[in-house]
């Protein structure tokens, strides 16, 4: 399977009739539209799209020509990017203060101020929505709970560091962005999104990081996640530098369904990790 190749894949355990007992997760990003159908009673992923072919959030005739969304769901989950993102420990944590936390980091709000609990952090990740996805969400999922991307990528992360030594960093990558999350003795230590043009700018801030935090990239273990396939460039980039690389997988305790196993487990980690966040 390519990575820009589209595809959807069904599997025959998926009932139409009887969705309102299945979670929709939807994933979307400048560039992409991806979503699955879940079953919590199986704990079983029954259905799975993905499209890497869009061009600034404009999914909407793939939306309005795929059957499956037209059905009704028990819930509505969807993950979102944004540029403007913190973490505020809940014991600091004020709701008038909402607006403030965002002015303090970034200035000026670029859309609605949105809240996630991080309830393995025990803090509230506090984020924007631009006006631009939100018309998306309202027009295809309404009432759809929001989550920011870097919300399933922390819970998920702190559940895979138990697979790995006392420290790991974690990359998600996606096409001019990746997100870096830091886990030592099962703690989230760092987490922030970055942006990039070129590799060698990718490369940049997964060194840099390792700089600011006295990490040895030849010794920390690195974790991959998101749209990065073994022998890419971005992979053997990663590997010129990185000694100790693995990929992400799929949550303990849930599984694809047979016609899905061969879907690679890391690059859909931030929507199969979102059941962990609803």
């Amino acid at each position: 399977m390519q990575e820009n190749t589209p595809f959807k894949l069904i599997d025959k355990s998926f009932k139409p009739k009887q969705t309102t007992g299945y979670q929709l997760n939807v994933r979307i990003t400048e560039n992409s539209f991806s979503y699955c159908i879940f079953d919590p009673k199986k704990k079983q992923i029954l259905v799975m799209f993905n499209n890497r072919n869009i061009i600034d959030y404009n999914f909407d005739s793939i939306a309005l020509q795929d059957d499956l969304l037209k059905l009704y769901f028990g819930s509505i989950n969807v993950i979102v990017p944004s540029e403007q993102q913190t973490i505020i420990p809940t014991e600091l944590y004020e709701l008038n203060k909402l607006n403030d936390y965002v002015e303090l980091n970034f200035g000026k709000p670029k859309g609605k101020v949105m809240t996630n609990d991080l309830s393995l952090v025990t803090a509230k990740m506090i984020f924007t929505v631009s006006p631009l996805v939100q018309e998306k969400i309202s027009k295809f999922f309404e009432g759809a709970t929001v989550f920011f991307e870097g919300t399933p990528m922390i819970e998920g992360v702190l559940r895979q560091s138990k697979n790995f030594n006392k420290t790991a960093l974690f990359l998600n990558i996606e096409k001019n962005y990746l997100e870096i999350a830091f886990v030592a003795n099962n703690q989230l230590q760092f987490f922030n999104r970055f942006t990039f043009n070129t590799l060698d700018e990718m490369i940049y801030w997964p060194l840099f990081v390792c700089k600011q935090l006295n990490l040895d990239p030849k010794e920390i273990q690195l974790v991959l996640l998101g749209f990065v396939k073994s022998g890419s460039e971005i992979s053997d980039l990663i590997h010129l530098y990185f000694k100790n690389v693995n990929f992400g997988s799929v949550p303990a305790g849930i599984t694809y369904s047979k016609s899905m196993q061969k879907i690679p487990q890391h690059l859909f980690h931030t929507l199969l990790y979102l059941q962990q966040c609803v």
